[in-house]
């Protein structure tokens, strides 16, 4: 009877551990944490060996800190690449500014260059007319009237107009009357009339006259024309 009794107390203690254990793996209670925070402390001899962590609870506290580091790094990763995202498009913003200052840079240096080969031509042009209007002075009235006339027939109206507002223009700086009138008098009548037309439009205060780009320049007489008022001033 006895040896029944032990048995059976025995399998009932078998039974009851079985039934923490499943207890334990199953999360219903947690006897290391029940032991450490509650049985422990008031038992010295079990503080020393559940004082300690378990490797389980240790290898879980890595993986969480692990988890955490990753976390961390994707967040870092992020930002870094938003801030080479955004450093990328301010580098195409300053590229492209820099392209456009360039190129105003070049039109700036392009707008001067003509402007000083237009302030160039029209200071060449004003000397070929300081010397043409001298040289006409120069010449007896009907030589000047035939180089005038000559002009005016190669469709050289402007420098004509030109030429006789240049000799007006010496006059008054010498203090005499200027003999472009009484050449315009010696002229092909309707040559003289077409040219006094556009010599009293000419020297309108409104009206500009100077041309006003080389494009508007009168071509000189060439060598040719000019030597042939020579030699008709000899004979």
């Amino acid at each position: 009877m006895k040896l029944k009794i032990g048995i059976l107390i025995i399998v009932n203690l078998i039974a009851f551990i079985a039934l923490l254990y499943m207890f334990d793996v199953f999360g219903v209670v947690n006897y290391y944490t029940l032991m450490r925070t509650r049985i422990a402390p008031n038992v010295p001899l079990l503080s020393r060996f559940i004082s300690k962590p378990r490797v389980e609870d240790m290898s879980l506290l890595a993986r969480d800190d692990l988890a955490k580091m990753r976390e961390s790094f994707n967040l870092r990763e992020k930002d870094i690449e938003a801030q080479e995202s955004l450093i990328a498009s301010r580098a195409i913003e300053l590229n492209s500014q820099s392209e456009l200052i360039e190129q105003d840079r070049q039109n700036l240096l392009s707008a001067w260059s003509n402007y000083q080969a237009t302030m160039d031509e029209s200071s060449q042009y004003q000397l070929v007319l300081t010397d043409l209007a001298n040289k006409i002075n120069s010449m007896p009235p009907q030589n000047s009237v035939a180089l005038l006339n000559q002009l005016a027939q190669n469709g050289s109206d402007d420098l004509v107009i030109d030429v006789l507002l240049e000799m007006d223009s010496i006059a008054a700086t010498e203090g005499r009357n200027s003999t472009t009138s009484y050449l315009l008098s010696l002229m092909d009548a309707s040559v003289a009339a077409r040219i006094l037309e556009k010599y009293e439009a000419r020297t309108n205060p409104r009206n500009n006259t100077v041309p006003s780009s080389p494009n508007d320049f009168p071509s000189y007489p060439d060598s040719d024309m000019l030597n042939d008022a020579v030699i008709d001033m000899g004979t």
